[in-house]
Parts: structure tokens; C-alpha cells; sequence
């Protein structure tokens, strides 16, 4: 071994070491993972395992989600530099089949860095018993901890280098390259943080979301009484006789009245729910260093034109708030203001995992506080024996597909917890 890798603290330290490597990884449904090494350590010559006839999984597709990305981020100039090694079903099992052709690509290298985050057992175990069987060669291994943010590195005697902090750029991942390594594009966003543009919010609509984030805690608990936010639910529903913006003119003052926000929808009660959570969410600035990209009313769509086309262009699915994090984790927020049917939350659910494989989070964000949320409140008025009912479904159809349920209140502090890197204690840091 190299004693030099002994001091590796940083990810631009092991950029400089891994320069000129061969970067080898295995076809995997969630490219990010495959993706983010590359583009974090600069690579430039690749070497990807692959499936030509699996009866359940794409691999040619998800090959060509990577291969186009990495043309777009610069890091190879044609798709065809990804070289492939291809494996059929049968041969993919071998181990002894997987090292002796990965031996025969290899030889002529002085560096590998092996990626093994989306690597099944037999290949893993092909390429521990690889590294240990040749001593000529310089050899890393590395795990991505994609829900951490941390890269893992081992050198050819299997000890740890490094957990590496990784944080990517906006240049480097944004959500619409989020979502084609996944095989999807977005139709449209409403809004989005991309470097020079911070605010998600439009600055005619900041004083309004503003003030209603902050009178929306102001909850009467007795049931027959109007509050605020009461009358906002109440305005959501169809055929509701409850304004919009007399709500705004009666409980924040005439001058809050904004004849332009959201004015070609109706239930404009939902696009201000998301507002506000997004508000809650930029006002925190170490919450917000956090957050690479963040969107609302995300439309999906195939990144492939002609699937798009046999379901009449139309979107697949529509994520409230999506947000991407620093080290490429996608969090779904459903925003709901409303009823939502169990074809709703299941789609919520299987959607965030379409696009982000396991390290996605498909978030339900009620306009409950989360002490509410434990004892659900019942407002019987306008005739209505509870006008909370449709969004109490909403929680128990959340809870039905699994989706981790937030009151507004704690979805700081919630995605807090989720998004701002914990110290490792010194037994895991090196």
C-alpha cells in the first residue's frame, strides 16, 4: 500500500491521487450514484458493467441515461468513450466470469477506482477478490452514502481511507439531471433556485405569503369559531361561497390583496400553502446552504419523446415542492390542502421512487401543527359537520403507503434533521 493515502482528508486531495484513473462501476437503476463520483473527482475514462438480457431490469437504458450526462457535464466528449463490458444474465452471477474479464480490461491501467455503490454481490465480490490478487496496480473502492452526503474509500487491503464530506455545485447536478439519470425530464417548473435566482418566491407574493405564514398559527380551538385558516380550507372547496381574497381582506388587511397570485387557478388556498412551506424553508439560511435546487409544481415527463407521446404528452405525475439537496437526494413535498385519494398517496410514493430509486423522500405536508396531528381539531361550521375531513383523509391514506407525515410548523426543524450534515463521532470519520 501507498502510506500517502494515510493522508487523504478531502475530497480535492483525492482528486489530485485518483487523476487519470479508469473509473469502473456497475448499470444501476439510480444512475446518480455512479454519476456523482464522476463528476466530484473528474473523471474521464470509463468502464461500465452491464446487462444485454434481463428479463426485469432496462440496463441498456439506464446506461444511456449516464452515458448522455456525462457528455453533458464534459466529462467524455462522445457517449461511445463509456466503454462497456457486457455480461448476459447467466454470467453476471459468476464471479470467476466477472474477474476474468474485468482482468482483461484492466491491465494496461496504473489507477482504478472502483465505484461498487450500485454494484450487485457478484460483482462486489469480484472486485474485492481483483484488488486483492493484483499488487501492481493502485487501487481505490468506494461506497456512496447518498442519504449522508459522505463518500466512503478503501485502498486494495481494504482499509479506510476516508469517509469523504462531498457537496456538489449547481453546475455539476440540478433536478432536471436529477431526474433524466432517472430516465425522466421536467415538463415544467413554476419556479426554481438556480444560482443566481435565490428566491423560489416572486417578490409580489413575498409580503402576502409572509404574513399569512405568520397569522396561519393563530388557530381558535373551540369548533363552531372561524380562524384564519379555517376559512382558507373552506375557501379550497368546490363551490365554496368563501373568497379567496375577501379571507385575505378580512384577516390581513386589504393592502395584502394581490389580484395576480396564482390568478388563473381556483383553489389558490393550495399554491399558498407550498408558498408559505417554501418561505418557512428559504428563511432558514443554514436550512437553505443546504438546498442545491428546489422547484414547485414540477411536472414529469419522460426524457424520451416518444414515450411521452404514446400518454398524449400529458405529465406523469406533478410534485408540490421537489428539492434536491447538496449531495443529490430528492425530498417530495405534497402539500395538501385538500382531499387526496389513496391513488394520490400511492403515486406520491412510488413516483419519489421512480425518480430517486431508495434515496428519495416522499414527504406529506399538512396545514395541521404537528401537536395537531396527534389529536386532529373538528370545525363545525357553514353547515359542515367537520371541513378538516377531507384533509384527515389525506393523513390517513399518507399513513396507509408509508409517507412520513409533517405539520407545518416542525417542517423546518424536520427538514433540518434530514438535510444539515450531523458530525461523525471518531469511530466513523476516519
Amino acid at each position: 500500500m501507498n502510506d500517502e493515502r494515510n493522508i487523504i482528508k478531502d475530497i480535492e486531495t483525492l482528486k489530485d491521487r485518483v487523476s487519470g484513473a479508469l473509473y469502473v462501476s456497475q448499470s444501476t437503476l439510480n444512475q446518480a450514484v455512479n454519476f456523482i463520483p464522476a463528476v466530484l473527482l473528474d473523471f474521464r475514462k470509463f468502464l461500465n458493467i452491464t446487462v444485454t438480457d434481463s428479463l426485469r431490469f432496462p440496463n441498456d437504458e439506464w446506461d444511456q441515461y449516464l452515458k448522455k450526462e456525462l457528455k453533458d457535464s464534459g466529462n467524455v466528449k462522445t457517449e461511445a468513450e463509456v466503454d462497456d463490458i457486457e455480461f448476459s444474465q447467466a454470467t453476471i452471477n459468476s464471479v470467476q466470469a466477472i474477474k476474468r474479464r474485468l482482468a482483461q480490461k484492466i491491465s494496461g491501467e496504473k489507477i482504478i477506482f472502483w465505484n461498487i455503490t450500485g454494484g450487485q454481490r457478484p460483482f462486489i465480490g469480484a472486485v474485492f477478490q481483483l484488488v486483492a490478487e493484483l499488487n501492481t496496480q493502485t487501487h481505490y473502492i468506494a461506497y456512496l452514502e447518498g442519504n449522508t452526503g459522505r463518500m466512503m474509500v478503501l485502498d486494495e487491503n481494504m482499509h479506510k481511507i476516508n469517509n469523504f464530506d462531498y457537496s456538489l455545485s449547481p453546475e455539476q447536478m440540478d433536478i432536471k439531471r436529477a431526474l433524466r439519470l432517472m430516465g425522466f425530464d421536467v415538463k415544467k417548473v413554476e419556479s426554481t433556485r438556480r444560482k443566481d435566482k435565490q428566491s423560489i418566491i416572486p417578490e409580489s407574493d413575498k409580503a402576502l405569503v409572509a404574513k399569512a405564514k405568520d397569522k396561519f398559527f393563530e388557530v381558535n380551538a373551540d369548533e363552531n369559531t372561524k380562524d384564519f385558516r379555517t376559512e382558507l380550507v373552506l375557501s379550497n372547496k368546490q363551490k365554496s361561497e368563501v373568497d379567496f381574497d375577501d379571507v385575505i381582506k378580512r384577516y390581513l388587511g386589504k393592502e395584502y390583496i394581490n389580484e395576480n397570485y396564482h390568478k388563473n387557478h381556483i383553489y389558490k388556498f393550495g399554491y399558498l400553502l407550498e408558498d408559505m412551506v417554501a418561505y418557512i424553508i428559504q428563511k432558514d439560511n443554514d436550512l437553505w446552504k443546504q438546498i442545491l435546487d428546489m422547484g414547485t409544481s414540477v411536472k414529469l415527463e419522460f426524457s424520451d419523446d416518444s414515450l411521452n407521446k404514446k400518454y398524449a404528452n400529458k405529465p406523469l405525475d406533478e410534485f408540490d415542492l421537489l428539492i434536491l439537496n447538496k449531495y443529490g437526494q430528492l425530498i417530495n413535498l405534497e402539500c395538501k390542502s385538500g382531499g387526496m385519494s389513496g391513488d394520490v398517496a400511492k403515486s406520491t410514493k412510488y413516483s419519489t421512487y421512480a425518480i430517486a430509486g431508495v434515496y428519495g423522500l416522499p414527504v406529506l405536508i399538512t396545514p395541521f401543527t404537528e401537536k395537531e396531528k396527534k389529536n386532529l381539531p373538528i370545525k363545525k361550521i357553514h353547515g359542515e359537520e367537520d371541513i378538516y375531513g377531507y384533509i384527515k383523509s389525506s393523513i390517513n391514506k399518507a399513513e396507509k403507503y408509508n409517507l412520513k407525515i409533517w405539520g407545518i410548523d416542525k417542517v423546518r426543524e424536520q427538514l433540518r434533521d434530514y438535510l444539515i450534515p450531523k458530525e461523525p463521532d471518531e469511530n466513523t470519520k476516519h
